[in-house]
């Protein structure tokens, strides 16, 4: 195939983000937002509460993701990110978390994290992100997720 399109990445951030105890709706689950942090080379500042994650649960075991939360950068700025991603954890990760054990005392190369976000800012520092899609991993941590996210060049 000719006229191949390269696609790289870089870093954009480095987050954590806490989630209150999920509402169960059977197949789905909803997150509550209560804040977090995020620090990368050309951005930085901090969840606002009250953002969202829906996790449906698939026939297969794995978890969609569709989510929605507000950034505010570190000189004010405001960022909205909505994106998707899929959680799958294997029988054996299942197992363990059915005998007690939490996520996020399980290795996270042990279980598939990922998502894609896009942003929407109207502040012109930012308006760069307006043209990003990013793509990133996630792990569990206590009370919460902890992401990186990659802009795609």
């Amino acid at each position: 195939m000719q006229n191949r399109i390269s696609i790289g990445i870089d870093l954009l951030y480095d987050s954590e983000l806490l989630l209150e105890v999920p509402l169960d709706l059977t197949s789905q689950r909803f997150f509550r937002s209560l804040g977090g942090t995020f620090e990368g080379p050309k951005i930085r500042g901090k969840f606002l509460p009250g953002g969202s994650d829906l996790m449906t649960m698939l026939p297969d075991g794995t978890g969609a993701l569709d989510y929605r939360h507000c950034l505010e950068t570190d000189n004010g700025a405001l960022i909205m990110t909505v994106g998707a991603g899929r959680i799958y954890l294997p029988d054996d990760v299942g197992a363990e978390l059915s005998g007690g054990t939490v996520l996020a005392d399980i290795d996270p190369t042990r279980y598939y994290f990922r998502f894609s976000a896009d942003f929407r800012t109207g502040d012109d520092r930012y308006s760069w992100l307006n043209r990003v899609t990013a793509v990133g991993g996630g792990r569990a941590v206590a009370n919460g997720i902890a992401l990186t996210a990659y802009q795609v060049t």
